[in-house]
This record gives C-alpha cells, structure tokens and sequence, in this order.
C-alpha cells in the first residue's frame, strides 16, 4: 500500500495526493464507524 502511494505521489500533483488521502481516512473513518456499530449490534443480541 505505502508503495503504491510513493509512485502514485511521484506521478502527479500535491493536490491530486492530498484529495486521494481525504477520500482515504474519509473511507477508513466510516470504515471504523461501521464496524464499531456492528460489533454492538452482536453484542446485543448474544446478551
């Protein structure tokens, strides 16, 4: 993954790089959100 983002950060702009890592955390943000939903919605039910 760091790779990629080093070749990627070598093709093209600062600012074309830095919208690509917003979508990122923006992903892992609601990544992160959905799974901790998730695991108190079992943990509810397994009570």
């Amino acid at each position: 993954m760091i790779v990629i983002i080093v070749i990627m950060k070598s093709e093209m702009d600062v600012n074309e790089y830095m919208s690509i890592m917003e979508d990122v955390e923006v992903y892992y943000g609601l990544r992160s959100i959905y799974l901790f939903l998730r695991e108190l919605h079992l943990g509810r039910y397994n009570d």
